[in-house]
C-alpha cells in the first residue's frame, strides 16, 4: 500500500483542520492513503495530526477515465447487434475498455433484400438473379436452372432414295435450334434385263389394244418375300401393285419410281401408249389375278 505524508495547514476547515489544535495553532496533519483512488472507485484517506494526535477518515473521490471516442468494433448488421468501443488514455501501461451495443439497423430485425441484377436462363445455360439487402447491402445470388429446348415435330428436310438416307429435322421454337436425324435409304428394287426370261411370268391381258409391258420386282416386308411379276420386254411403263404384303408406301414409292424412269428413258407418250397393269402373286411358281 503506498503511503502519502502532507502537511495540511488549513484554515476554517472542518473537524480536523480549524486552527484548534491542543498543542497550539493549527493542526498539523499527516496523510496516509488507505485505499487509493483508481478511474473507476473512489480511494481512503487516513489522517493523523503530529501534534494532538487527533485523526480521522476521508474519501478520495475516483480520478475518472480520459475516454477516447467511441469507435465501431463490430459493425451491425440487419440481424445482430453491433459494438462500439473506447478508450482511456490515462493509463497506457494498463489500457482500459469500455463497450457498448449497436442497435440492429433494421428495425424488424430481418433483411430487406431487392432485385439488382438478372441474367435470364437459356435452353441451354443456367441464369441467376442477384439480390442485395437495401439497409446494410449483404447480398446473395440465386440460380435459375437452364430452361431446356422446346422441340417441335420432326419434319423433313431430305426425302429418301435409293442412293442415300433422308434427314428429318426439328426446330426448338424457344431459341431457334435445330436438330437432325436420318431416314433409312429406301429398299432398292431389282429389274431383270431385256434379254432375261421371265419365265413365271402370266400371259400378258388384253389391254383394249394397249401393247402390256412387265418388269419383275421383288419386296421384302419382314421375313416374307412377296414378288409382283410383270413380263414381256423387261421394260417397265407403271404397275399398280395390288395384293401384295408390301407396305403402302413402300408401294407408292416404288410406282413413282418407275413412272420417273419410263419418262426419262422412253418418253411420256411411250408411257402413255401402254398399259398399266395390275398383277399380284405370292411365292414363287404362284399365278397372276
Amino acid at each position: 500500500m503506498l503511503v502519502a505524508v502532507a502537511a495540511l495547514l488549513l484554515a476554517g476547515a472542518p473537524r480536523g483542520y480549524a486552527d484548534d489544535c491542543p498543542a497550539g495553532g493549527p493542526h498539523d496533519y499527516e496523510i496516509t492513503v488507505v485505499v487509493p483512488a483508481t478511474d473507476d472507485t473512489d480511494g481512503l484517506e487516513h489522517l493523523v495530526c503530529s501534534k494532538c494526535g487527533d485523526s480521522f477518515y476521508r474519501t478520495v473521490p475516483a480520478t475518472g477515465h480520459e475516454w477516447s471516442a467511441w469507435y465501431v468494433d463490430t459493425p451491425a448488421t440487419c440481424t445482430s447487434e453491433g459494438i462500439e468501443a473506447r478508450v482511456c488514455a490515462k493509463h497506457p501501461q494498463n489500457v482500459h475498455y469500455e463497450y457498448r451495443a449497436i442497435p440492429p439497423l433494421s428495425p424488424s430485425g430481418e433483411h430487406r433484400f431487392i432485385e439488382v441484377s438478372r441474367v435470364d436462363s437459356t435452353c441451354t445455360e443456367d441464369g441467376m438473379v442477384l439480390y442485395a439487402c437495401s439497409i446494410c447491402g449483404e447480398s446473395h445470388s440465386e440460380v435459375l436452372s437452364a430452361l431446356g429446348h422446346d422441340w417441335g415435330d420432326w419434319e423433313t428436310a431430305r426425302e429418301s432414295t435409293e442412293a442415300e438416307p433422308g434427314v428429318e429435322r426439328h426446330a426448338c421454337g424457344r431459341c431457334g435450334a435445330t436438330e437432325e436425324r436420318e431416314t433409312p435409304p429406301l429398299a432398292q428394287v431389282d429389274v431383270p434385263k431385256p434379254d432375261e426370261p421371265a419365265d413365271s411370268a402370266p400371259p400378258p391381258p388384253d389391254e383394249g389394244g394397249k401393247t402390256p409391258w412387265y418388269a419383275t420386282e421383288f419386296f421384302t416386308a419382314g421375313p416374307t418375300r412377296t414378288d409382283a411379276v410383270i413380263v414381256g420386254s423387261g421394260l417397265v411403263v407403271c404397275v399398280v401393285v395390288g395384293g401384295l404384303s408390301v407396305p403402302l408406301a413402300m408401294q407408292v414409292a416404288w410406282l413413282r419410281r418407275k413412272q420417273a424412269e419410263v419418262r426419262r428413258t422412253q418418253g411420256a407418250r411411250y408411257a402413255a401408249e401402254h398399259a398399266v397393269v395390275d398383277v399380284a402373286r405370292s411365292g414363287e411358281g404362284g399365278e397372276a389375278s
